[in-house]
């Protein structure tokens, strides 16, 4: 019987699955759950994005080149190299100076002050008389830069005049071992030109047994070498029909420079050529003051070349020979042969 007009109407429940859970709908608490699970993993995922774009920004910007960081990084970076390599090229010029200060005139100044006899020696510097110090210094691009890259020229100077000299079957001497390969360039010039010996003297052995280090394997028995000093020898007199000097005054007593160039015309046959390799007081005055504060520094007997012991004023005054001078590099350098009469 239909209900009557305005009665409440039954609405039948839904169907209950096993457990009494209802058909399409779910526990308040597992909605909670799913609910927090999914803003969770959405975090996660999210967290996970950005530190990956935080690592890719940071591997780009310490990969970038100059060009793609711009213009002021590219110059930030190349100012600061600059500014390293001019600090550290400084620290090697002042560190080299110092050890050539301490091995030449810095030692000159401390016999001076200890006193003591002096002997024959005692101008030498240790840079030329102790082995490890001339085996460390004696390197061919050093000492052409020692002589601002004017050392080829003025070994080729004596070369070339060695071997336009008729030198058979006579004998050369080579006053003072010299560092680089002047000796060795000399020595084959002087055989070449019919040479019967070269005799090499120096007052130290050490460089003495340096220089045949240089020579003995190509040369042997060709080669004398004879501990002597230049200012005073026991070789025979007129014996040489040439000698040469290589960078030997500067470094002398200014008395000691007389006697050399007196020595060095006294084992000279007549006819005899000196090759003598020194210091010249350059022209320009910006070279000409480099090279004053050079000579203050490290070679204050050098000074007297230019003017009150010039070699030239020298052997004119001695007399007895024809003398002409070349110099190189602004006249900062300069080759003397002098003919004996």
């Amino acid at each position: 019987m239909p209900p009557a007009s305005g009665a409440a109407r039954k609405i039948p429940s839904p169907p209950r699955l096993r457990g009494g859970r209802e058909m399409g709908r779910r526990r308040p608490s597992d909605s909670a759950t799913h609910r927090c699970s999914g803003r969770c993993l959405a975090g996660t995922v999210r967290a996970s994005r950005q530190r990956a774009d935080h690592r890719r920004k940071e591997h780009h910007e310490q990969y970038q080149s100059p060009r793609d960081a711009g213009p002021g990084a590219g110059a930030g970076a190349m100012s600061t190299f600059t500014i390293n390599a001019l600090a550290g090229l400084a620290l090697l010029l002042a560190a080299t100076g110092l050890f050539f200060f301490a091995t030449t005139r810095g030692t000159l100044i401390v016999r001076g002050l200890a006193g003591g006899r002096r002997s024959s020696e005692s101008h030498v510097y240790p840079i030329y008389s102790r082995m490890g110090l001339i085996k460390l210094v004696d390197f061919q691009p050093i000492i052409s830069a020692i002589l601002l890259f004017q050392y080829h020229r003025l070994v080729s100077k004596i070369v070339a005049g060695l071997g336009s000299t008729n030198l058979k079957r006579k004998q050369v001497l080579i006053t003072s071992c010299a560092f680089g390969n002047v000796i060795p360039r000399t020595v084959e010039a002087a055989l070449g030109s019919g040479a019967e010996k070269v005799v090499i003297a120096d007052i130290i052995r050490n460089e003495l047994t340096h220089a045949r280090g240089k020579l003995d394997a190509q040369y042997g028995r060709r080669i004398e070498y004879v501990e002597e000093d230049a200012t005073a020898m026991h070789l025979e007199e007129g014996f040489a029909d040439a000698n040469i000097i290589f960078f030997l005054l500067h470094e002398l007593p200014h008395d000691l420079k007389v006697k050399t160039l007196s020595e060095a015309g006294r084992m000279l046959a007549p006819g005899g050529k000196l090759y003598l390799g020194e210091f010249h007081k350059p022209a320009p005055f910006v070279l000409k003051c480099l090279s004053w504060s050079y000579f203050k520094v490290f070679e204050p007997l050098g000074l007297a070349l230019w003017d009150s012991h010039d070699p030239v004023a020298i052997l004119q005054e001695m007399g007895g020979w024809t003398v002409e001078r070349q110099t190189f590099f602004f006249g900062n350098f300069q080759i003397v042969t002098a003919t004996r009469h």
